[in-house]
């Protein structure tokens, strides 16, 4: 059978057309796939293990992730959270006792379960990420001969509080609906599927080309074995790529493996949005020093009985602890990442913020402003949250057209 899905296709309906043959012909079962294949690019499906119950980020506390024998991992570091890696090394033992009854030895990934990829420290991609913002600010933002450019200019940069203020109107002209804060980069799609600690792949076929995936793994005697020896072990396997394993939470098996009587997000798990602001400043502080060591000196201008007087200003390393109004930023950057509300609804979130935060602490304003945007992010179009309303209102009408139908008129009895 032949597959030519590729993440290199470059035609839209070739794409689609050979997607769609995938999910239609990969499997025998047809479009559902097996009982253990999910399917995690419907909805918010790709945020699986990336969220708590109430929808919020959460990341592996990396003290708690376990490593795979080095003979397992080619070697290398490889490491998940121990549950998940109880599931693998057992799924490994009940398909090496089938080698004695199989014939055939096709399949090397089901054959020698070796782990090929496993977490993937999310933080440091994250470092990354916005290290490329921030230095496109420096590189192609500050003194700039282009309409942007133009507004940002070294003369108004003369202290690091400057050039926060400068980096933060520069991301709403260029990067407006992007990805800035941590937490908000953890939700998108350019997070690491693998910075869960909770999904591994025995395999290093390339995800997305479907003729070696189907070729090496699906159409291969050992492939029935796989499935129910994943299903045996409480696991399941992404619906693209057979070779990527998760843990299958709605398997009876997993009581063996996870204690529905112990808090598991408490024991392994830490709030993504904790780490909002360090990351952030730490980035900034580290660019805008190396900006420093190049710029050392700007020309700073004055009025003087109007008459403009000019001098030079020598630009001093950020503090360590700088001391910056926090709250205004944070809502800054979630404004121009989520631009949905208008100035009078951030004009009360930010006056309720400051009410938390007077009240309480920064930690509860913080939490009552995520929740805010927490709601906008799971109600926006082709959400699990808007499809619900869909079907609802769908329901709606049509209870609506039974009664006209039983009752007379469009309203009922009445006709009004």
């Amino acid at each position: 059978m032949t597959f030519k899905g590729s993440n290199k296709t470059k035609s839209s309906f070739e794409s689609f057309y050979y997607r769609t043959k995938w999910k239609l012909e990969a499997y025998t079962e047809g479009y559902e796939g097996p009982e253990v294949s999910k399917k995690f690019v419907l909805f918010e499906r790709h945020l699986y293990s990336l969220i708590d119950f109430d929808g919020k980020p959460i990341e592996p506390n990396i003290i708690r992730l376990e490593p795979f024998p080095l003979k397992m991992a080619n070697d290398e570091h490889k490491a998940v959270l121990p549950f998940f890696k109880d599931q693998i090394l057992d799924l490994k033992k009940v398909l090496d006792k089938t080698k004695f009854t199989n014939v055939s030895q096709n399949n090397k990934w089901i054959n020698d379960i070796t782990i090929y990829r496993a977490y993937e420290p999310p933080q440091e991609l994250y470092t990354k990420y916005l290290a490329t913002i921030v230095s496109d600010f420096v590189e192609n933002g500050i003194n700039a001969e282009d309409k942007i450019g133009k507004r940002f200019r070294s003369y108004k940069i003369t202290h690091f509080k400057d050039f926060v203020d400068n980096f933060l109107s520069f991301c709403e002209l260029k990067y407006e609906k992007q990805p800035i804060l941590y937490s908000t980069w953890y939700m998108s799609g350019r997070n690491s599927m693998y910075s869960n600690g909770l999904r591994a792949k025995i395999s290093d076929l390339e995800y997305g080309e479907d003729q070696p995936i189907y070729d090496q793994l699906i159409d291969t005697p050992e492939f029935e074995c796989y499935k129910s020896a994943c299903k045996s072990v409480g696991l399941a396997f992404d619906f693209n790529d057979p070779s990527v394993l998760v843990p299958d939470f709605g398997s009876p098996v997993m009581v063996n493996y996870f204690s529905p009587t112990v808090n598991h997000f408490a024991l392994y798990y830490n709030s993504v949005y904790d780490y909002d602001y360090n990351l952030l400043y730490n980035i900034l502080i580290n660019i805008y020093n190396l900006y420093v060591h190049t710029q050392e000196f700007v020309i700073k201008f004055s009025d003087s009985c109007g008459k403009l007087k000019w001098n030079f200003h020598k630009l001093n390393l950020a503090p360590i602890n700088p001391e910056l109004d926090d709250l205004p930023i944070y809502l800054k950057l979630k404004s121009i990442e989520d631009p949905s509300l208008n100035n009078r609804q951030l004009a009360v979130l930010k006056k309720n913020a400051e009410f938390f935060q007077k009240r309480f602490d920064k930690q509860t304003s913080i939490g009552y402003i995520n929740d805010i945007y927490l709601e906008l992010y799971y109600s926006k179009p082709f959400s699990f949250k808007d499809l619900y309303n869909k079907v609802l209102i769908r329901e709606q009408k049509k209870q609506e057209q039974i009664g006209a139908s039983i009752f007379g008129g469009k309203h009922g009895i009445s006709g009004y």
